[in-house]
Formats: C-alpha cells, structure tokens, sequence
C-alpha cells in the first residue's frame, strides 16, 4: 500500500513538470531597446542573441562570452566596432532576414 501511494504522489508531482512547454534560451534586444558593450563583459551562457526589429546591439569594446548564435530581424541594428565575441559551439552563425523575409544564415568555424 505504501508503495502504491508513493508511486502515486510522486506521478502527482513529476507528470506536471515533464508536460511543461520547453522555455526558449534566447537573449532579446526588443524595439526600442538598445544594448551596449563598452568595456565590460556579458556572459550570455550560451543563450542566442535576438535583435528585434527596432532594436540595437551595439559592441563598441568589451566581450561578449559564451554566445550561440545571433538572429538580426529585419529594422534590428547589430554594430561591432571593437571587442571580443567567444562563441560557445563549435561554428558561430549569424542569421540575417533582409525585407523580403527570406533569412540569410552565415557560419563561420571557431577560431
């Protein structure tokens, strides 16, 4: 009986958890915002990088840590002037979408 309640009250509680929707690791530069790197580091954890249209990312000195990859919308602003992005994979990709909607998605190998 006792294992029988246990069972019970432990599918009570895990079941929930493995029906929840999966929450996307993505670091977003909303419209109207802007970001800017000069001088410090931000450690993104291997997050991607969203830069909505209307929005700016501006690295002008500092480092950008353990960043995966970096989507631009069409109207969103990514300027590097100076600094240091260290990508967390393997291959780093950049993904443009020009006006037409159409993305344009760059990798580059890790140095």
């Amino acid at each position: 009986m006792k294992k029988i309640l246990i069972i019970g009250i432990a599918t009570a509680i895990f079941l929930p958890l493995g029906l929840m929707p999966a929450v996307a690791q993505v670091l977003t530069i909303n419209s109207g915002a802007t970001l800017t790197i000069n001088g410090g580091t931000l450690d993104v954890n291997c997050l991607d990088i969203l830069v909505k249209d209307g929005g700016t990312f501006y690295l002008q000195n500092g480092t950008v840590l353990d960043r995966a990859g970096l989507t631009v919308e069409p109207g969103g602003t990514y300027t590097y002037v100076a600094g240091s992005i260290l990508r967390c994979h393997e291959y780093q990709y950049y993904v443009l979408t020009p006006p037409s909607g159409k993305p344009i998605i760059i990798t580059l190998p890790k140095n």
